[in-house]
């Protein structure tokens, strides 16, 4: 059987991101999971830079498919022409596609991995973090122009591409139970969508390297020390409820609690230049302890495994994740994680991490730490390191594989 695979994502931004990585990982696995008489085709675009393939096997063969030639309201995102969809189907028996905005042919087996529907499931929620229609986007200030052609523009061209995608897949995996049934509620004609849980890499500590002077000399002069803060890294969009942290982090402080609150990522640059969600911001601006907030923008991932290591907990007020990937890398390194009980989370949340409902709810859980003993939170963290060896992408391939041979039979 010749194996279909769309790795177009690694010649897009999506190589750095989670995408990408699924990519990688579960098409690593495919390749040592085959069978001696199957082979795997890979498809990336005629006009993209190149890819390294030999992590895929020595014998991949290479499909080259031409980008798409659509007017404006197919050019919001990749997608998948007739001339592309005749060359998969000519050359594959089962084709796998890990993004569905860049489609799976008609009329062929194929296999479609969702990952969550986040843009639109909020976007009428938090229209400045994702897609909204044109009236809400409106009602919060955005410009017409912005409002027609980066919101209700793109939000129309998402649910049509998704509908259209899962409508011409024959497989439909997702990379939670959660994730599954919301796929299954949206999708406008009835689809069956089967857990592909993801897996995770943790990195052995003795591999990790250490940080650079400059680095240090950065935390040192924060004063950050071994339990004395609590740490968030990702995105400011809306769903990450950044002001509900703040809010935690003002009672706790107001309490007695001496702890600095760290922010990291991009969004987070130092002069909140990068800050876009009003109540985010408003909320840093307008704390009583803003000093002691720390916005450090870009961290690498030494600052990051220092600052998971350090922390007396990583935090995590998230409304939504198909998955969550922050949570195992939390636990991976011991480091206690408080995250919000909902969505996918269960699903991921193990040993060493604490549920809470909203941002007293975080009150309560660091409460909770601070009254445990050090022998309790060490054998927290020991499980929690165990728990996420669970994860992995051999599991992840071994349901993509049964998804293919699904497929093949119909």
């Amino acid at each position: 059987m010749k194996i279909g695979i769309d790795l177009r994502p690694l010649q897009t931004g999506h190589k750095f991101r989670g995408i990408g990585a699924v990519t990688y990982y579960v098409t690593v696995e495919l390749a040592a999971m085959k069978g001696p008489e199957d082979q795997i085709v890979a498809y990336l675009f005629e006009d993209g830079e190149d890819i390294d393939l030999m992590p895929f096997g020595d014998d991949v063969i290479v499909q080259r498919l031409p980008r798409p030639k659509h007017g404006r309201l197919a050019k919001v995102f990749p997608s998948m022409n007739d001339n592309a969809m005749a060359i998969v189907r000519d050359t594959c028996d089962v084709f796998v596609q890990y993004d569905f905005h860049m489609g799976v042919p008609k009329d062929h087996r194929s296999i479609l991995l969702i990952h969550d529907i986040i843009p639109i499931q909020f976007g009428n929620r938090y229209p400045f973090s994702y897609l909204a229609d044109y009236k809400t986007a409106r009602r919060v200030g955005l410009s017409r122009k912005h409002a027609i052609t980066e919101k209700a523009l793109r939000r129309y061209v998402y649910i049509r591409d998704l509908n259209t995608t899962l409508r011409n897949a024959t497989e439909v995996l997702a990379v939670s139970e959660s994730t599954a049934r919301d796929i299954e509620a949206f999708a406008e004609h009835d689809i069956t969508a089967t857990p592909a849980i993801l897996g995770f890499t943790p990195e052995a500590k003795n591999n990790r390297s250490e940080l650079l002077m400059l680095e240090k000399a950065r935390l040192d002069g924060l004063g950050l020390k071994k339990d004395n803060f609590l740490f968030f890294v990702g995105g400011v969009d809306d769903r990450r409820r950044i002001d509900e942290l703040v809010a935690a982090f003002n009672y706790l402080r107001s309490t007695g609690h001496d702890l600095k609150l760290v922010l990291g990522g991009h969004d987070f640059e130092p002069d909140m230049s990068k800050v876009f969600s009003p109540a985010a911001r408003r909320a840093i601006e307008e704390s009583s302890y803003r000093d002691d907030i720390c916005m450090l923008g870009f961290i690498s991932d030494q600052e990051r495994d220092w600052l998971y290591e350090h922390a007396k907990a990583f935090v995590f007020p998230t409304e939504y994740e198909g998955f969550g990937i922050p949570i195992l890398e939390s636990q991976a390194v011991g480091c206690p994680i408080v995250v919000y009980n909902n969505s996918a989370v269960p699903e991921v949340a193990g040993p060493n991490t604490f549920l809470a409902d909203d941002w007293m709810g975080i009150v309560d859980r660091v409460n909770d730490l601070d009254a445990m003993s050090k022998s309790d939170r060490k054998q927290a963290a020991e499980e929690g390191i165990e728990w996420v060896h669970k994860f992995t992408w051999r599991k992840t391939a071994s349901s993509f594989m049964k998804a293919i041979e699904r497929a093949a039979n119909k």
